[in-house]
């Protein structure tokens, strides 16, 4: 069985919100991922390339099939938008931009997603200080905010395990 619990079948579909670049090896397997997880639906992909936003996200990510779902640039206005739907959101940062990825999960969580960063080196102080804000925010409980930092995603991240504890938040 492992480390984490098999994701349960039925229920609400989990909607994710993927900030990152898309075109990179991460972001590849990440979209190929999660776009063929049961109870998983990708809301959106954010990018800041200018050159990937309004194309096919799964074209910019090299994978085979399309995925019908065009890159954007404004995290918030995404954010927004899941908020405002019945499904349960997380928000999936692999910006690999320490700083960038405490705002986008502030905001994440101000608009009541939980969130997962993936691959930023974000130091103690600043997880801590999320996760009082996370404490502080009345959406969102601080189990809420995993901050799991991975350094060789390739190799060492379990895709099974971060889906299912992706799903464990619902």
């Amino acid at each position: 069985m492992g480390a984490f619990p098999r994701p349960q079948q039925g229920g609400n579909v989990l909607k994710l919100v993927v900030n990152g670049p898309v075109a990179s090896p991460l972001g590849a397997t990440i979209l190929s991922t999660l776009s063929s997880a049961r109870g998983l639906q990708l809301a959106a992909v954010v990018d800041g390339n200018p050159e990937a936003n309004g194309r096919d996200a799964g074209e910019v990510a090299g994978i085979p099939e399309p995925l019908e779902l065009p890159v954007v640039a404004d995290v918030i206005m995404v954010l927004a938008s899941v908020a405002q739907s019945r499904s349960t959101g997380v928000y999936v940062d692999f910006t690999g931009d320490a700083s960038a990825a405490c705002e986008n999960v502030r905001q994440a969580t101000a608009f009541g997603l939980s969130s997962v960063v993936v691959g930023a080196s974000i130091p103690e102080d600043d997880i801590s200080g999320l996760y009082e804000f996370c404490d502080k925010a009345s959406t969102v409980r601080t189990e809420h905010a995993l901050l799991a930092s991975v350094f060789c995603p390739a190799r060492v991240f379990s895709w099974l395990g971060f889906i299912t504890h992706v799903r464990s938040f619902t």
